[in-house]
């Protein structure tokens, strides 16, 4: 799945905090668009649903980045 993040700054956050996961494959695209995916057996929906749980946590307060 594609992150758009809404700068620099956030993607740099958003990378660190993703690649801490051992089950996590990131991939920076461009200054802007991350490529995430999730090890496992885990189909289209369970990725999405555990990539909304993660962008959650990762920053509650502010709104998500756009991802698909």
């Amino acid at each position: 799945m594609r992150i758009h993040a809404h700068d620099q700054e956030e993607l740099q956050s958003l990378l660190l905090y993703l690649t801490r996961s051992p089950d996590t494959v990131v991939t920076a695209l461009s200054d802007l668009e991350l490529e995430v995916s999730f090890l496992g057996s885990l189909n289209d929906r369970a990725q999405r649903k555990l990539l909304r749980e993660r962008l959650r946590e990762w920053r509650p307060e502010r709104p998500p980045p756009h991802f698909h």
